[in-house]
């Protein structure tokens, strides 16, 4: 009889050649990982022992899930606009809860715009340090930051996107930040 193969979630993301299309896709896998964010139709999961090609979304509007529950499941592995999700969750369970989340890994601007790199980080916890907003009007209410990793050759921005929070009106252009975390995803371009 069929059944679907244990598979991580580093193995289900990694692939380094382009369009970097999950080695997965259209099949069906065991996996699971720590849940970093959750939002209205689903969730992220990260592997707790990689910070690298080991996080993924997950569209799941069935199960509780919070911050922090370490999970396992069965989904389908799917590709939306270069995004790898997860799909169809089945055999669902909550191994844990209240794990420490794994953590972020602290990039530029200029690496989360260099699609040679950035794919390697959807569904990771990511750190960004000394950012501000950039000057110009929200995008489909995405706000671009900007870093030191700036140019005058290259003004490297990602932007924060609305999936999880909406950022408000107050956020206004060159607004300065310590720091900003949240994790990586694919929506047309690469953002937090």
């Amino acid at each position: 009889s069929w059944a679907p193969q244990n598979i991580d979630l580093y193995h289900v993301q990694y692939n380094t050649t382009s369009p970097y299309t999950s080695p997965y896709y259209g099949r069906i896998v065991n996996t699971g990982g720590i849940v970093t964010a959750v939002y209205s139709a689903g969730y992220y999961v990260q592997s707790s022992n990689s910070n690298i090609w080991a996080g993924a979304e997950v569209f799941d509007y069935t199960f509780h899930r919070a911050m922090g529950d370490s999970i396992t499941f069965t989904a389908d592995v799917d590709e939306y606009f270069n995004n790898t999700e997860l799909q169809t969750i089945f055999n669902y369970k909550k191994v844990s809860s209240g794990n420490t989340l794994p953590t972020p890994v602290l990039l530029t601007a200029a690496t989360l715009n260099d699609a040679t790199k950035n794919f390697a980080y959807q569904g990771i916890l990511i750190k960004m340090d000394t950012v501000q907003t950039n000057p110009v009007v929200p995008f489909y209410g995405q706000w671009p930051l900007t870093d030191a990793s700036a140019t005058a050759s290259s003004s490297a921005s990602v932007s924060i996107d609305k999936q999880i929070y909406s950022p408000t009106p107050a956020i206004v252009s060159f607004t300065k930040y310590s720091f900003i975390e949240g994790v990586g995803n694919y929506n047309f371009e690469f953002n937090i």
